[in-house]
């Protein structure tokens, strides 16, 4: 099996060494609800909050914009096997390219800014649920076992009680 000499990259390696939005894995929750506590407006914390509770029950995972847009954040529940974690980082790569594109340059969390991120965040997992079947089949066709994916993580888990 090829995968197990040779590592999945997901990227740009021009992205990668430009380190321009860096993507962390294994997030706490804490570090999610900082990011939140940057938005101006109430109805955005309220707004993200909930779609991140119902991205983690849904997905598994949450991906995030990091404080100032410079990261993307990705929470992993705890029992999520390593297709799932593969898959968060599938999603955050997609969130980070489509975040790179739309970016106007400015990083305050301005209504216009999360509103941008509002649409950003609902595009990206559009984008997931059409690619992501494709990408795990053709990575399987070709020889590699998603199952022995071995992601870099911060080393945090969400528990869902």
């Amino acid at each position: 099996v090829i995968s197990r000499y040779e590592p999945l990259f997901f990227g740009s390696l021009k992205l990668w060494k430009r380190k321009l939005i860096s993507i962390r894995m294994g997030v706490s929750f804490d570090h999610i609800q900082d990011s939140i506590k940057s938005y101006d407006d109430d109805d955005d914390k309220d707004y993200f909050m909930e779609s991140y509770i119902d991205q983690i029950c849904r997905d598994g995972y949450i991906v995030a914009s990091g404080k100032n847009r410079k990261e993307v954040l990705v929470a992993i529940n705890m029992n999520s096997d390593t297709i799932i974690r593969t898959k968060s980082y599938f999603h955050a790569f997609i969130f980070r390219k489509m975040l790179l594109e739309r970016s106007s340059g400015k990083y305050s969390m301005s209504s216009k800014e999360t509103t941008t991120l509002r649409a950003v965040g609902i595009d990206a997992s559009n984008e997931v649920d059409q690619l992501w079947p494709q990408f795990f089949r053709e990575s399987k066709h070709s020889g590699w076992d998603l199952t022995k994916t071995d992601l870099g993580s911060i080393g945090y888990e969400i528990k869902i009680a």
